[in-house]
């Protein structure tokens, strides 16, 4: 996270999400990847879409944010990443779009990216904001069970949320075709079983 004030004198925080990944795989889930991680290929989270969903949720939770309308600006920067057709495929647009990707050949494209935001330090003072901001959502639960209703998402799901998610929804696809799946999600309180559920 960098934070400072633009060429208007604004307050803005840059999220980067940093990547050591040197390539990816396409899936047909949306958002997410496959990738090198640990021992294997793995499926997880686009980095534009873990950088985008970070941004918003500090924004939907943090106080000073709303109240002081300090500037998120999110994107992802792959350092050993050369150009490929994967990590920004049109299949990835809408969070490509909100948060862009760098690759090894683009920190020029980076700086550019982080001067149009950050143009003059703040000796961290929006950071220690940002840190002793409380805590509160910014919406009601029954503003956002009613926009739910009406089929909108409400609640933001994080890394490991959004790959069950997106696998729940791939299995309902299989099982059209090839009978009853079943799909165990397991986790301690506070994961994110409800979110992905109420989502579903």
């Amino acid at each position: 996270i960098l934070s400072g004030k633009d060429s208007n004198n604004k307050d803005n925080v840059v999220i980067i999400e940093l990547k050591q990944w040197k390539k990816a795989e396409l899936t047909e889930k949306d958002g997410i990847v496959m990738t090198a991680l640990g021992k294997g290929l793995h499926e997880t989270s686009h980095p534009s879409y873990q950088a985008s969903t970070y941004a918003a949720m500090l924004k939907d939770f943090n106080t000073t944010i709303q109240e002081e309308d300090i500037c998120l600006s999110p994107c992802a920067y792959l350092h050993n990443y050369e150009e490929d057709i994967v990590i920004r495929n049109i299949f990835y647009k809408e969070y490509l779009d909100k948060a862009p990707v760098f690759l090894k050949r683009d920190s020029e494209r980076l700086r550019d990216f982080i001067k149009k935001f950050v143009k003059i330090g703040d000796d961290g003072s929006i950071m220690f904001r940002i840190d002793s901001g409380k805590i509160r959502p910014s919406k009601q639960l029954s503003e956002s069970l009613v926009s739910l209703l009406k089929g909108n998402q409400e609640f933001i799901m994080v890394d490991e949320q959004k790959l069950v998610y997106e696998t729940a929804l791939w299995l309902t696809g299989k099982a059209k075709t090839e009978g009853k799946k079943v799909l165990i999600v397991e986790g301690g309180p506070g994961t994110g079983k409800s979110v992905v559920a109420i989502n579903l």
